[in-house]
């Protein structure tokens, strides 16, 4: 039988799932976190989160990049989760989360790489032509690195 969840507490207040401090208690945490959240209350300033719909928030995310997108979906359903849990916006459901029963926003597709990796013929060549000045360097933080 699975044990029972623990409920996260602050003082004598439970919070709600994902909703609880850093349980490494990294200094700020939240506050790095809370960045995620900052271009998205500048761009819906003139529309009350009460009052978003799913198409404004579809129109503001197709705005970001991929990495932007990715980065920043735990936050916002994290965010979107404690507003729907206070009845403070009006959605069906959720957009930011995984789950595939309920409408959501999906992530733009990773864009592919436009240049192959450097191969060891071509860093050696490099190598040659310049000198030890410039490439000397790179080879250190590349060993040191593996």
């Amino acid at each position: 039988m699975a044990r029972p969840k623990k409920p996260h507490m602050v003082g004598d207040t439970a919070l709600p799932d994902n909703l609880y401090p850093d349980p490494r208690h990294r200094e700020n945490y939240w506050r790095n976190h809370c960045k995620a959240l900052m271009p998205f209350g500048e761009d819906f300033e003139s529309i009350p989160v009460h009052k978003a719909k799913l198409a404004d928030l579809r129109k503001w995310r197709e705005s970001l990049t991929f990495h932007q997108q990715h980065a920043r979906r735990a936050e916002f359903n994290k965010f979107f989760n404690f507003l729907m849990a206070e009845g403070l916006c009006k959605l069906e459901s959720n957009p930011f989360t995984t789950a595939d029963d309920s409408p959501r926003l999906l992530e733009k597709g990773k864009l592919i790489k436009k240049h192959q990796r450097l191969t060891l013929e071509v860093h050696w060549t490099i190598y040659e032509k310049t000198g030890n000045k410039v490439m000397k360097r790179y080879r250190l933080i590349w060993v040191s690195a593996c």
